[in-house]
């Protein structure tokens, strides 16, 4: 059974370090306005922000890749440790500086596919049929990591760190043949979806620790109390964040809508955002995904004039926001009067998807959010 588990320890040095910024004119940022609001400024403060974001934007574009769309390395983890750096340096211009930073440092955040995570995420053999099917479970903690990379988070400001390395002895078959992307020996190198997993099972036990029986309970205790808001709110308090939970006020209509409709206008966002199709050019498409009766219980341009009244300001201040879809989770990265912009976990293809906000409605996204900080 669970008991009280040891006194907690010091967590390991973190070895992750910000990409340093190079001497001499740094490179123009991404974002030809804040470019334009940079040059403008003769704040020392600015000034250093700026080079530090331009080192990031340098630092993103030469990392590694696995073949599931995943930064990986020593380079992913540097640059999370750049968000937090540049976060506090951020945190202190004016208030109207710092919309266009946070902006920017979304487009860089490191992406995850669920399909790699290698506890509470599985394959098995169908009884029946003897195939081999993939259990789908963890889009919420993979799109938790996302979120907590992005506010320069990881696996070292987890609360109880004494709890993993038992969980982990269990676990180890598994960590030692299937985990991806592993930066060095220790625990801590996980990637972070991983580490988090261990983290709800240890949730799950009290925070407590316990023998193998206890713990294998401890995961299928986790395995089955994921799937929620609730479960994202409690892991990211877990790590030092503050969530707070929001939903529509036709959060019913639009789950109704896309338990139909979410596979062809997730297909179809997916397949026009590798098309690198405009909205101009997205209009051709524009009606497909709707129908009488939405448009009645969920108008579309109310739907998207008050998703971005009240997330368009989170984003802007710097939080992080995980939103709800049809029996599914992704990471908001920015909305804008064209588009949705996701990092879905749930397909590899998923990093930086456009979704128009027909498609949006149809995959019933937003029916309920996580705001993170």
């Amino acid at each position: 059974p669970p008991v009280a588990a040891p006194p907690a320890q010091a967590a390991p040095p973190a070895t992750a370090t910000a990409p340093a910024v190079p001497a001499g004119p740094r490179a123009p940022l991404a974002d030809a306005a804040l470019e334009a609001l940079v040059v403008a400024s003769h704040t020392p403060a600015v000034q250093a922000a700026a080079a530090e974001l331009a080192a990031l934007e340098t630092a993103f574009k030469g990392l590694a890749h696995n073949e599931r769309n995943e930064e990986t390395g020593q380079g992913r983890d540097d640059l999370v440790a750049g968000f937090r750096s540049l976060r506090a340096k951020v945190a202190v211009l004016e208030p109207a500086l710092q919309p266009h930073f946070y902006r920017a440092m979304n487009t860089l955040s490191p992406y995850y596919y669920q399909g790699l995570n290698i506890i509470l995420e599985f394959d098995r053999k169908d009884k029946v049929t003897g195939k081999i099917t993939h259990v789908w479970n963890t889009c919420n903690i993979t799109s938790l990591s996302m979120t907590l990379e992005a506010l320069g988070k990881s696996s070292g400001d987890y609360k109880h760190p004494e709890l993993i390395p038992p969980i982990a002895k269990v676990f180890k078959k598994d960590i030692d043949d299937k985990a991806a992307g592993k930066v060095g020996s220790e625990l801590a190198g996980l990637r972070l979806p991983d580490y988090v997993a261990m983290a709800a099972i240890a949730w799950q036990m009290g925070y407590k620790t316990g023998n193998d029986a206890a713990i294998l309970k401890g995961g299928n205790d986790a395995f089955n109390a994921i799937p929620s808001a609730d479960a994202i709110a409690t892991l990211a308090a877990d790590f030092g964040a503050k969530a707070t939970k929001g939903n529509l006020a036709t959060a019913d209509d639009l789950a109704s809508y896309g338990k139909d409709h979410w596979k062809a206008a997730d297909n179809q966002a997916t397949d026009e955002t590798k098309k690198n199709r405009t909205a101009e050019q997205r209009a051709a498409n524009a009606g497909g995904l709707s129908t009488a009766e939405i448009e009645r219980k969920v108008p579309l341009e109310r739907y998207k004039s008050t998703v971005i009244a009240k997330l368009g300001p989170q984003l802007d201040a710097g939080r992080q926001v995980v939103i709800g879809q049809y029996r599914h989770f992704v990471r908001l990265q920015a909305v804008t009067d064209e588009f949705v912009i996701k990092d879905d976990p749930g397909h590899y293809t998923g990093a930086n998807e456009k979704a128009t906000w027909e498609e949006a409605r149809a995959m019933g996204l937003f029916l309920k959010w996580i705001v993170i900080e």
